[in-house]
């Protein structure tokens, strides 16, 4: 059983502020597809290679907020736009994933709820379970060890 992937997130339609807006700070976000963010945001400047137009500053999910949309909802860190740090990704199918990002993926340690009631604590590494972990399976036996690639004790492949 592997867990869902976070799908893709939507572009922010938040543009450059004016200069009587303020570049940091919190505030709710609402995108024209229903998405709504709320939490902390930073304005960034984006780098450009030499002799390349200037790209305006842009505000982006920066710090602790709240990301919700019909298929998830997404509550802990952000940096510039990007889930990473922690937080806890609710699936609207019921499963869940809480513990630690990197750069939107699932990485380090964390625990993923399997809608069956089945669950995995342990390592995580590009959306996969890999390292030590425990997997408890619907019917509350655990399995430990070491998972490999998604695979490990307990696990049907």
């Amino acid at each position: 059983m592997a867990p869902k992937k976070p799908p893709p997130e939507p572009e922010p339609e938040v543009v450059a502020p004016e200069d009587d807006e303020p570049k940091f700070g919190t505030d709710v976000w609402r995108y024209h597809t229903g998405e709504v963010y709320e939490g902390q945001f930073d304005t960034f400047t984006v780098e450009v290679a030499e002799g390349e137009a200037p790209v305006p500053s842009k505000k982006c999910r920066h710090g602790v907020g709240k990301f919700t949309c019909p298929d998830y909802t997404y509550e802990g860190e952000f940096k510039q736009d990007v889930i990473h740090g922690s937080g806890t990704f609710k699936f609207a199918s019921g499963e869940e994933y809480k513990g630690e990002w990197v750069n939107g993926t699932y990485e380090g340690k964390g625990t993923y709820k399997f809608k069956d009631g089945s669950k995995y604590e342990g390592e995580w590494m590009n959306n996969i379970m890999h390292g030590k972990g425990v997997y408890t399976d619907s019917k509350k036996k655990q399995h430990s060890g070491q998972y490999y690639n998604g695979s490990g004790p307990g696990l049907e492949n």
